[in-house]
């Protein structure tokens, strides 16, 4: 049976060059849309926008775009919500008869989500989404934007995915492996705004826009974290997917656009600082990591720590983000002016990435700020040390790190390379006890731990 597609918009829902790509308007192509909301708060000013949007931005004959409010009224809406929703049959049969006359539905609007979750609650099976996932398997288009999206995550294609539109906020790429992991979902699916992603039923995705999306493989990683709350996990891959770009998750093909050429060992820029960035997850900020400090640098080893623009309190517990570029990993770039007359983009893609999310905890040594911070974490039975400075976040560089055992034996000293990193091999043994001393200038930090395999991260600030 030919299937269709299934494409999930990130923010900037009226965006015609999204649109453009995905539903393609030529002679041989008729579209019939059907934009379906559950309520707005002038739904004929909203439905005159989206028409006039549709029919003069992206092409479409206006006799073939039909918009539907599922609530009669704002009073109807909460009534509907908050007493259940059930024979949806009914209740929606001039939306479903709209369905079945497209061949694209879009879910669009600010209060559908509400509005599914109680038709979820009251209903075996969801009429409009049964309709509408037919004409999915009739080679047509379902699209959500926005928050939307989550309208269609119960459709068969993603039982295996978790995705998220926003992953450009903070913290959010963390908390989607987090939600994937919790719900045995093999792959998290990040989304950046202006960004629009299609899924065929093979599990081929596609990339339109002027962002990009993380993608995060579980399949072969290992969790640690057990029954604790924060998600710890190693050896799980990550990709980086921008304008044009055609992957497959299942089994791992990836098709780069046409302009992209490999820039594997021959950097674009020159970039030689091992950075621990500046609030990670903020402004784009989480594939900027990837970006300019593993696939378009020397570092290719980098960490990125959640909730670095906080000032944490002693004992506070967060997580990051690590990153390796490994053998297997590849990388492709090249401007490129996406709509004509506009500047050109730098469009970056990278596979196979190393991808570790490790717990974090803060642990206060001094009442002052002191010029350095050091952050300790386990790969398996060796101990990852990172010296940075309190300011840039530059790495600082011939730290001197000396490890003492439980009689206070120097067994180990080594100082900071240019990345400020220490890798210690070879020396620990599970379950013993330790002291970590750091010394840079005149200032120094101590802290007596407990190695285990693996362990979770400790800042000491």
């Amino acid at each position: 049976m030919v299937q269709g597609k299934i494409i999930l918009i990130g923010g900037e829902e009226n965006n015609p060059l999204v649109y453009k790509q995905l539903f393609p308007v030529s002679e041989n192509t008729t579209i019939k849309l059907v934009v379906i909301t559950a309520i707005q708060e002038d739904f004929e000013a909203f439905k005159c926008k989206t028409e006039a949007f549709f029919s003069v931005k992206v092409g479409l004959p206006k006799e073939n775009i039909s918009i539907i409010s599922l609530a009669s009224s704002q009073e109807n809406y909460e009534q509907l919500i908050n007493h259940g929703i059930q024979n949806d049959g009914d209740l929606h049969k001039n939306a479903i008869e709209k369905i079945k006359e497209s061949n694209v539905v879009l879910f669009a609007g600010q209060k559908n989500q509400p509005y599914f979750d109680a038709l979820k609650k009251d209903n075996n099976e969801i009429s409009i989404l049964t309709e509408a996932e037919k004409i999915f398997h009739a080679n047509g288009i379902l699209a959500a934007t926005g928050n939307n999206a989550s309208v269609l995550f119960s459709l068969n294609i993603f039982n295996t995915i978790a995705v998220d539109i926003f992953t450009d906020a903070r913290g959010r790429f963390n908390r989607l492996c987090e939600l994937a992991n919790r719900n045995d979902k093999r792959f998290a699916v990040g989304l950046s705004e202006n960004t629009a992603v299609s899924f065929n039923s093979n599990l081929s995705i596609e990339v339109f826009g002027y962002g990009d999306i993380l993608v995060a493989d579980m399949k072969n990683a290992k969790v640690i974290s057990g029954e604790s709350k924060t998600l710890h996990v190693r050896d799980a891959k990550a990709h980086l997917f921008s304008h044009g770009d055609i992957y497959n998750l299942e089994s791992g093909i990836f098709i780069p656009f046409e302009k992209k050429e490999s820039i594997k060992n021959t950097p674009y820029f020159d970039f030689n600082d091992y950075h621990i960035s500046l609030s990670v997850f903020k402004n784009y900020e989480t594939s900027h990591i990837l970006v300019n400090y593993v696939l378009d640098s020397e570092a290719k080893d980098v960490i990125a720590i959640m909730d670095y623009d906080l000032v944490p309190t002693d004992g506070e517990t967060s997580m990051f983000l690590h990153y390796v570029e490994q053998e297997e990993s590849e990388v492709w770039y090249c401007k490129h002016a996406i709509e004509q007359e506009q500047e050109e983009l730098d469009l970056y893609s990278g596979t196979n990435i190393l991808l570790n999310i490790v717990p974090l905890t803060y642990i206060q040594k001094l009442r002052r700020p002191d010029k350095f911070n050091i952050l300790f974490f386990g790969i398996n039975n060796d101990l990852h040390v990172i010296a940075y400075d309190n300011t840039a976040t530059m790495p600082v560089l011939d730290a001197k790190v000396y490890i003492f055992d439980s009689n206070g034996k120097l067994v180990y000293k080594k100082g900071t390379d240019r990345y400020g990193r220490a890798l210690l091999k070879k020396i620990f043994q599970n379950g013993e006890k330790y002291m970590i001393k750091v010394v840079f200038e005149h200032e120094r930090k101590e802290y007596l731990f407990e190695f285990t395999e693996n362990m979770a991260g400790i800042c000491l600030f």
